[in-house]
C-alpha cells in the first residue's frame, strides 16, 4: 500500500462511481483527512506510515489506496465487521495524536467511513465540492524536495571520501538560528577532531548530504514546509548506512517509532545537551570500530579508546611505564597464541583470548573487547584469527605512543 501515487479528485471520483456500478457487492471506503493536519504530518514520510498501519489492519479485505492531490488517503477494502475499520481508525489516530473518534462521514473528525450502499452520497458530495488546491508558498519549495535529484558521480566520490577520511564530519540539520549556535558552541572544543556542516531547512540538508556524506547527521524533526522525518526518509533511502540522529522538542512514544521505524539511530530532546551529542558521537564510533588521533590525519583502524581515558593517560606522568607494561603483557599474550595454533593446543587459546580481552577492558577498548570476546568462542582457531587480533592490538599500541 506504500508505493502509491498522488490522484486528482476526479480520477478518485472515476474510480468509486465505477466501483458502484456494482449493486452485488458491499464495499466501505476509509478516508484519512490528512489535509487538515498540522504541515509537519502533510509529508510523504506520515503518508507512508500511515499507509503501513492501514495495510496491516486491513490487508485481508483487498484494500486498495489512493492519494488525493491534497495529501488525504482514500482506501476502498471490502466490506468488513465495524470492529475492524474502529481497530483501524484507532490505530491511525494513534500515529497522528488524535482522539479516535468513530464517525461515519463526519467532515470534523481525522479518519470517516462510508459504506457502498448507504452513506457513500456524502464522500461524493465531498469530493464534487472540494476546490482543487490551490499553490502554497511552499509548494514549489515541496517539489523541489520530491523531486531532489542525486548526482550519482558527486555522490559516489563523496562515498569514498567518508571510508578514507581522518576526522568526523558531522551534518545538523536545524533551522532555527538559535538552536544551530548552542550547537556550535557545544561542540566547537571537538574542531581538531571533527568537521561541523550546517544546514537551515531539508532541502539544503539532503544537498549537503549529497556532496560530504557525512558520518553522522543530527535532524530536527520540527522543520519548516518539509517535516524532518521526510528528510530522514530521504536520507536513509539514498544511504542505509546513514547514522541519523533526530532532535526533537517534545518526546513523544509515537514520534520515537516513526523515527525509528523509517531508519534513525536515537534521539536527543531540546534544549541540547554536550553529553547527548557526544553519546551518539561515541555510539557511532564504536560502531564503526575506529578512533581518530588530534592533530594527525592517520586514522587509526579497528580499535576504540575512551577518549576520556586518553585524556587521564594523556596527563600521568608514569604514561611511558604503563603502556609499556600493556604491551608486554599483550604481547606474551599475542605469542602464547601463536604457540596454540603451533601446537594445536585449544586451552592455551581459550586462556589468552580472555586475558586480552581483559586488557582491553582496562583501556576502555570497547571494540577489541568485543573481538576478543568472538574469538575466545571460536573452539578451531586459525592462523587468520591470530593475525586479526594481533592487528588490532598493533593499531591500540600505535594509538597509545601518540598519547
Amino acid at each position: 500500500m506504500a508505493n502509491i501515487i498522488k490522484r486528482s479528485k476526479n480520477d478518485i471520483l472515476d474510480i468509486i462511481l465505477q466501483k458502484r456500478r456494482d449493486q452485488n457487492i458491499r464495499w466501505h471506503l476509509l478516508h484519512v483527512k490528512i489535509s487538515k493536519l498540522k504541515n509537519e504530518y502533510q509529508g510523504g514520510a506520515h503518508v507512508k506510515i500511515t499507509c503501513g498501519v492501514l495495510s496491516s489492519c486491513l490487508e485481508e479485505f483487498n484494500p486498495k489506496t489512493l492519494l488525493c492531490d491534497n495529501n488525504d488517503l482514500v482506501v476502498v477494502f471490502d466490506y468488513v465487521p465495524h470492529k475492524m475499520i474502529e481497530k483501524a481508525i484507532k490505530e491511525v489516530c494513534v500515529l497522528y495524536e488524535k482522539d479516535p473518534l468513530f464517525s461515519e462521514g463526519s467532515e470534523e473528525d481525522l479518519c470517516s467511513f462510508y459504506h457502498s450502499n448507504h452513506n457513500l452520497d456524502i464522500f461524493i458530495k465531498w469530493i464534487k465540492t472540494t476546490k482543487e488546491l490551490k499553490p502554497s508558498p511552499g509548494e514549489s519549495y515541496f517539489a523541489a524536495f520530491q523531486n531532489f535529484q542525486v548526482d550519482e558521480s558527486v555522490y559516489q566520490k563523496a562515498l569514498v571520501e567518508r571510508q578514507n577520511r581522518s576526522f568526523l564530519k558531522i551534518l545538523f540539520i536545524e533551522d532555527q538560528k538559535f538552536s544551530r549556535n548552542i550547537i556550535n558552541q557545544t561542540i566547537s572544543d571537538q574542531s581538531k577532531t571533527h568537521e561541523i556542516i550546517f544546514a537551515e531547512d531539508g532541502l539544503k540538508g539532503l544537498d549537503k548530504y549529497m556532496f560530504h556524506v557525512p558520518d553522522i547527521v543530527f535532524l530536527d524533526i520540527g522543520l519548516p514546509t518539509v517535516s524532518g522525518l521526510e528528510v530522514l526518509e530521504k536520507i536513509t533511502n539514498l544511504d542505509q548506512d546513514a547514522f541519523v540522529v533526530m532532535l526533537t522538542a517534545e518526546k513523544s512514544h509515537e514520534s520515537v517509532k516513526k523515527c525509528i521505524a523509517l531508519g534513525a539511530k536515537g534521539y536527543i530532546v531540546k534544549p541540547f545537551q554536550k553529553k547527548n551529542i557526544d553519546k551518539y558521537i561515541r555510539v557511532y564510533q564504536e560502531k564503526h570500530a575506529y578512533q581518530f588521533i588530534d592533530n594527525d590525519d592517520q586514522k587509526i583502524g579497528h580499535s576504540i579508546i575512551d577518549p576520556e581515558f586518553l585524556y587521564i593517560l594523556r596527563g600521568n606522568k608514569k604514561k611511558d611505564l604503563l603502556i609499556n607494561l600493556f604491551m608486554n603483557d599483550a604481547q606474551a599474550c599475542l605469542e602464547n597464541l601463536q604457540k596454540s595454533i603451533d601446537n594445536k593446543d585449544y586451552s592455551l587459546w581459550e586462556e589468552n583470548t580472555h586475558s586480552l580481552s581483559g586488557l582491553a577492558a582496562n583501556l576502555n577498548a570497547h571494540q577489541l573487547q568485543a573481538v576478543c570476546k568472538d574469538m575466545h568462542q571460536i573452539k578451531n582457531p586459525l592462523q587468520k584469527h591470530v593475525d586479526v587480533i594481533t592487528g588490532y592490538y598493533q593499531n591500540v599500541y600505535s594509538l597509545l605512543k601518540k598519547v
